[in-house]
């Protein structure tokens, strides 16, 4: 891979002159030193997994995360539901992309078992999903088999054997593999990953570009200027401000926010309703969450307050499910998620990932959270092509693309 020189790399900002090659910025002398290949802003699941693999293939990563912990917004403040491709896989309209969303899923879910099974939670308890009326049998199991989601058709009798409190359901029932998931453990694993493959986090750090080469770090151990060969935005909701603001690159990044309501665990099993306003139902040891299918509303900003009929929804949903249901102490969380257009109507689920014009700026959506290692891998080969190690040798269609290129330049 082409390298940067030290003295391309990284600046230390200092107050006086040090040895070495100094560049004078602003007025104040800085100090030279090698360090990031690659610059990542945004240090939840989809910055984490890029700097993981971007490590993972020996190059130099610095992460760069506002808040003063990892994962501060998103990829925390959801259920961490890990999808198996279940409720995608029915729930998209378009079959094309429903089949495409649920494989990508299905291929997070293939790499967190083999890399992080730790993090899974209730392992011992079964997922259902379960669909209001025979009308959605044909459409979810023809999408499911093409996807390869792994499904059982089950009786509602099995279900009510494990969850006696939940009525009996009309419709098809079916075990799936979707998995609850210990956020914490993932993000842990990953921040300690990437530091062992010799990559720098920067928690409570801000970060200001100076044009399209080079930025400002800051924190307090001082300020850095870094010159990487390329900076990975994976900052979510505030990816598409902060492109609009350096490059006047509209991304069409759009904030939804949906709510889930925190209770006593209400029943064993996972329990996902998957059509839309059906409850979803994921535990975590003796806490509930629940949450609507379709209850997402564009918001701009996000403040994090309740919307109104959120409450309505949530505990309509419920009812549904287990008829009057007895809470006792509960709360409603809101949750934002950001996605790229999309039709206006509804929010996208897919993950995005690509380049603003030619500028060694990439930016990375990674639509739902199971989908972010697929984003992550896609982009990291994105980069490593561009980037390329040269002890390697090149393909004979490695060689080809690159004449290809050549001409048509």
């Amino acid at each position: 891979m082409e390298r940067k020189s030290a003295n391309e790399s990284m600046t230390r900002i200092t107050s006086s002159p040090s040895p070495g090659v100094p560049t004078v910025v602003g007025g104040t002398t800085k100090l030279e030193h090698s360090f990031a290949d690659v610059v990542i802003v945004g240090g939840g699941v989809a910055g984490l997994c890029t700097a993981c693999a971007l490590a993972e293939l020996g190059m130099r990563v610095l992460l760069v995360e506002k808040k003063d912990r990892l994962a501060p917004n998103s990829s925390s403040k959801n259920e961490g539901w890990w999808h198996a491709g279940t409720q995608h896989g029915y729930g998209i309209d378009d079959p094309e992309e429903a089949v495409r969303v649920a494989k990508r899923c299905l291929y997070g879910t293939k790499w967190l078992m083999g890399m992080v099974p730790f993090a899974v939670e209730e392992v011992d308890q079964p997922a259902f999903a379960l669909l209001n009326d025979e009308d959605g049998a044909e459409r979810a199991e023809s999408r499911w088999t093409a996807a390869g989601v792994p499904f059982v058709r089950s009786k509602p009798s099995a279900l009510r054997a494990l969850a006696p409190t939940l009525r009996t359901w009309p419709g098809p029932v079916y075990r799936v593999e979707d998995r609850t998931i210990d956020n914490t453990v993932l993000f842990r694993w990953l921040g300690t990953r990437i530091r062992a493959l010799g990559g720098t986090i920067m928690t409570a750090s801000d970060i200001q570009f100076l044009g399209a080469e080079s930025a400002v770090i800051s924190n307090t151990d001082g300020d850095f200027l870094v010159r990487p060969n390329c900076f990975v935005h994976a900052a979510g909701i505030s990816t598409g401000d902060l492109l609009k603001k350096l490059f006047d690159f509209d991304l069409g990044v759009r904030t939804w926010q949906s709510h889930l309501l925190m209770t006593k665990r209400l029943f064993p099993p996972t329990v996902l309703v998957l059509d839309t306003g059906g409850a979803t139902v994921v535990h975590h040891d003796r806490v509930s969450l629940t949450g609507v299918n379709g209850e997402a509303s564009q918001v701009s900003p996000f403040t994090g307050e309740e919307l109104p009929g959120a409450r309505d929804a949530l505990t309509s949903a419920l009812t549904n499910l287990v008829g009057s249901p007895h809470l006792g102490r509960f709360e409603v969380v809101a949750c934002a998620k950001a996605d790229r257009g999309g039709d206006g109507k509804r929010r996208s689920v897919e993950a995005v990932w690509g380049e603003v014009d030619a500028t060694n700026h990439f930016y990375l959506l990674p639509g739902k959270m199971t989908e972010a290692p697929f984003a992550a891998h896609g982009l990291a080969g994105e980069l490593h092509r561009r980037y390329r190690d040269e002890e390697v040798s090149l393909r004979p269609c490695d060689k080809f693309s690159e004449d290809e290129q050549l001409a048509a330049s």
